[in-house]
């Protein structure tokens, strides 16, 4: 269903901060949060402006580097994906969810978390806008937006280059250079290319470990701009940006204890740090085999170790084929991002803008589930992702007591992600436990004779081990297989205007009206895979009724274990809404704009 949210703001401040700006220098800032030229000091909106120069001299690389410098705004990766907050507002860790914070790219809407992993460099501007902005932005903004320009090549200009390197910590290189220039009177190009290369900043402890240093990260972005300038009224700007953003391992600790706050034994310190007994189980079992991970590995918040053999079990999630062998924990993104800006300006001081996009990326994820020295819970997802999108707005000459700018969106995408989740209760030795078993089991289960010998044989008690449901437990080789597709299209038409009631005293007011249509594909299997996950053979609801599958305990033992069944699900859903924005803002001085707003974000 659809979700709107609201703001009331009571601002009486200077409308906005400019990165290591002093007063003088904030007159001079100009940003497009309004999607036209203006000075920062006349918007009202909480906005922080941080220009390509000051990115580049602070070295902020990423978006998530560049939260330490924009209040209120925080970019996070984890394992499974890239969380964006903005004032508190985020949302969960769905990869086909959109995010509460809009990312646009030389004008074009980039709503999915993994296009926040793209790298920061060679740009004009990034504007962070604070709070909704649905009007001019439209959906998915209820928290703010994110809005980055791109370095534009100068028509007339001289030819032009940089080249910068530099080394950082845990064995880090970073490489970025342009040159741009005039290749005629009235067309300019630009090229500019990126790479940046890490080692890792937490020691895998595991033995024989492929990554000892964790995570790695690998990426690389090149972009080419050409700018064409027909005549005096007419401006015609093409960016393309490629990205492969390659990271191996994870930034997540297998687990960290806090020494206790309690002196239990009186001698003035505090006691050692407290391990939950699951985890002293765990660790007691793991231990045996592996006498370097236990509970002192991870004490003390050490936060320079990790523990685990970085294997994503399951291999490629596509259901069409793949070997079903192993795959590194980490992740491996490729982005294609492409947009064509052309502005018009009439004689009568209209200006009419067309902005054109298509994003595209795919990935390849590898999570290694369980964080333990062996194989047993892992996950792979694949997926890909298309989106067109065109956008008309037309302005008024801005020269009047009312300004005005009205326009029309329309979005269209496809999502699919496939995900396979693995469990190898053989811990990777399939060959070993068949020869302790006298055979892999054939309903997916180990009986208790069965998982005695394997205790046994790794020097474990019996017990280490518990029976599960019906006298079976330690699954052998079991997989669930996902897609899910989603289609989106949609369409908005929007219209704001301000009306300068005296010359420090005016009046903004907005509204947008919004049409979307998502359909959604999911379909589930649950796996056949005895003898491990190479065939991937996949088997749909029905055998469930004939019994292709095998015996009705296996079914539901599978099943109890994943928490779902084989199943498919086909759904549509088409919402509507229509948001407000008006704010009353007085230029108290030259330098000061106090402001009252009420906005709403539609998602």
């Amino acid at each position: 269903m659809a979700k709107t949210f609201s703001k009331l703001a009571l601002s009486a401040a200077v409308a906005g901060l400019a990165l290591g700006a002093s007063a003088q220098q904030l007159e001079e800032v100009v940003v497009t949060a309004q999607k036209r030229t203006e000075s920062l000091q006349d918007v009202p909106i909480s906005v922080t402006a941080i220009s390509g120069d000051q990115i580049a001299m602070n070295s902020i690389r990423s978006f998530s580097e560049l939260g330490a410098y924009v209040p209120n705004f925080s970019v996070a990766e984890n394992p499974v994906n890239t969380i964006i907050t903005m004032r508190g507002i985020s949302i969960g860790a769905n990869q086909s969810f959109e995010q509460s914070v809009g990312l646009f790219l030389d004008g074009v809407y980039l709503g999915r978390s993994r296009q926040m992993r793209l790298g920061l460099f060679d740009l004009e501007q990034v504007e962070v806008l604070r709070g909704p902005q649905g009007i001019l932005f439209g959906k998915n903004t209820l928290a703010g937006a994110v809005n980055v320009r791109s370095a534009a090549p100068e028509v007339g200009g001289d030819l032009t280059g940089r080249i910068a390197a530099s080394f950082e910590s845990d064995e880090g290189k970073y490489f970025e250079g342009h040159i741009a220039g005039s290749v005629s009177e009235n067309v300019a190009v630009r090229f500019a290319l990126m790479d940046r290369e890490i080692d890792g900043y937490l020691e895998n402890a595991a033995p024989n470990a492929a990554y000892p240093d964790q995570p790695t990260t690998d990426e690389t972005i090149a972009r080419i701009g050409l700018q064409w300038e027909p005549s005096d009224s007419t401006s015609v700007g093409l960016r393309y940006t490629y990205a492969d953003y390659q990271r191996i391992g994870t930034n997540s600790l297998v687990s960290t204890f806090a020494p206790s706050l309690v002196d239990t034994d009186g001698d003035g310190a505090r006691d050692t740090p407290f391990v939950p007994a699951s985890n002293l189980a765990m660790y007691g079992v793991m231990g045996i085999a592996f006498p370097g991970f236990n509970a002192s590995t991870f004490a003390n918040n050490n936060t320079r170790d990790t523990y685990y053999d970085g294997l994503s079990i399951g291999g490629n999630a596509a259901l069409e084929g793949g070997n079903g062998s192993e795959r590194l924990a980490g992740t491996d993104t490729e982005n294609h991002e492409f947009s064509l800006n052309i502005t018009h300006e009439f004689n009568n001081g209209m200006k009419l803008t067309s902005v054109t996009g298509f994003s595209q990326y795919e990935y390849e994820d590898g999570i290694e589930a369980d964080f333990l020295p062996v194989e047993f819970i892992g996950r792979s997802d694949d997926s890909e992702f298309d989106q067109f999108s065109q956008e008309l707005r037309l302005e008024s000459d801005m020269d009047g007591r009312f300004n005005w700018v009205v326009g029309a969106n329309y979005v269209e995408s496809t999502q699919e992600i496939d995900r396979m989740v693995s469990v190898d209760g053989t811990f990777g030795q399939p060959a070993v436990v068949a020869a302790i078993t006298g055979g892999l089991p054939t309903i997916l289960a180990y009986s208790p004779a069965q998982l005695a010998g394997i205790a046994a044989a790794f020097g474990l008690p019996p017990q280490a081990l518990p029976v599960g449901v019906e006298g079976l437990t330690m699954w052998s080789r079991i997989g669930r297989l996902s897609r899910w597709t989603q289609d989106t299209d949609s369409w908005a038409i929007f219209a704001q205007g301000t009306w300068d009631i005296t010359d420090r005293l005016s009046l903004t007011a907005g509204v947008r009206y919004t049409e979307e249509t998502k359909k959604a594909d999911a379909q589930t299997w649950l796996n056949d895979t005895v003898q491990g996950l190479a065939t991937k053979t996949a088997y749909p609801e029905e055998s469930l009724a004939t019994g292709a599958f095998g015996n009705f305990l296996q079914q539901e033992l599978q099943g109890a274990f994943f928490d779902s069944y084989a199943h498919e699900f086909v759904e549509e859903r088409d919402t509507d809404q229509m948001i407000p924005a008006v704010s009353l803002n007085w230029k108290a001085a030259d330098d000061h704009l106090l402001y009252a707003s009420y906005t709403e974000g539609f998602k």
